[in-house]
C-alpha cells in the first residue's frame, strides 16, 4: 500500500510495526543525498498541513524514522537533524523487494559469527533467503575442512564425519563421553546435508523467520569450530 494511502486509513497506519511503517518511510527518501537531504521536523510538520496528522500518528512515524537510522537505511548529514539514503537504503529500494529488509530484525548481525555475518548478512537483507543459508553454510564446511587439514575432494556430510568422528576426527573433543563425541558429528553432518546440500542442487524456497534460524545455527557451528581449532593452536 502506498503511504498515501496508507495515510487516510489510520487503523491500519498504526497497527504497523515500526519496520513495517519504515518500507513505507524508505520511498521518501529515494531521491535524497548529502545535498538533497531532509529532516524529521520537515517531513511531520508536511504531514501535519497535508494530512493533518495526530500525535499517535507522529509518534508512529517518528519511530520509523530513527528505526531507518539505527538500521543503516538513512545516515544523518554532517549538518545535524538531516537525513538522507544510505547504500543500503539505496540497495534496498533498488532490490524490487525493499520490503524484506523489514525482517532484517529475525537477524541481528551483532550476534552472527563476523564470517557469517559477512557473506550471509547481505542476501539476507535483500530478501534472498536461499542464498543467505546457502552462504553461511558453505562458509561452515570451509572453515571445518581447514581446521580439520581435509582434502577438498572430501566434502558435504561426510566432511563432518571425517572431521568430528568419535575416535579419529581432528575436531573431536576426547574430553567428551563417546556419546557427546557422536551428537556432535551427527549435529554438523545433519545440518550440512539439511540447508546446504538441498541448496546445492535445486531451488528451495525458505521463509525469512526459517532463514534466520538456519544462519543462527550456521553461526553457532562456527563458533564450534573456532573452539576447537583455537585449542589445537
Amino acid at each position: 500500500m502506498p503511504l498515501e494511502e496508507l495515510l487516510v486509513d489510520r487503523a491500519t497506519l498504526l497497527s504497523l510495526e515500526p519496520e513495517e511503517l519504515a518500507v513505507h518511510l524508505l520511498e521518501r527518501f529515494r531521491n535524497t543525498s548529502p545535498e538533497t537531504k531532509q529532516s524529521l521536523h520537515n517531513f511531520v510538520n508536511g504531514l501535519r498541513h497535508s494530512h493533518q496528522i495526530d500525535n499517535e500518528i507522529e509518534a508512529a512515524f517518528t519511530e520509523a524514522w530513527w528505526w531507518l537510522v539505527r538500521e543503516g537505511f538513512v545516515v544523518e548529514s554532517t549538518s545535524e537533524g538531516w537525513f538522507y539514503i544510505s547504500r543500503r537504503g539505496k540497495r534496498a529500494l533498488e532490490s524490487n523487494n525493499p520490503i524484506a529488509f523489514q525482517h532484517v530484525r529475525l537477524l541481528p548481525r551483532e550476534s552472527l559469527h563476523p564470517v557469517v555475518s559477512e557473506k550471509a548478512f547481505p542476501p539476507f537483507l535483500r530478501g534472498d533467503y536461499e542464498t543467505a543459508v546457502f552462504a553461511a553454510f558453505k562458509e561452515v564446511e570451509i572453515a571445518v575442512r581447514s581446521a580439520a587439514a581435509l582434502p577438498d575432494h572430501v566434502v558435504g556430510a561426510d566432511l563432518m564425519r571425517q572431521a568430528f568422528h568419535e575416535a579419529t576426527g581432528a575436531l573431536s573433543d576426547a574430553g567428551q563421553t563417546k556419546a557427546e563425541r557422536e551428537s556432535l558429528a551427527h549435529l554438523f553432518a545433519g545440518a550440512i546435508g539439511s540447508y546446504k546440500n538441498p541448496n546445492s542442487h535445486r531451488r528451495v524456497q525458505i521463509e525469512p523467520n526459517e532463514a534466520a534460524e538456519m544462519v543462527f545455527l550456521a553461526s553457532h557451528l562456527m563458533r564450534i569450530v573456532d573452539s576447537r581449532k583455537n585449542r589445537g593452536a
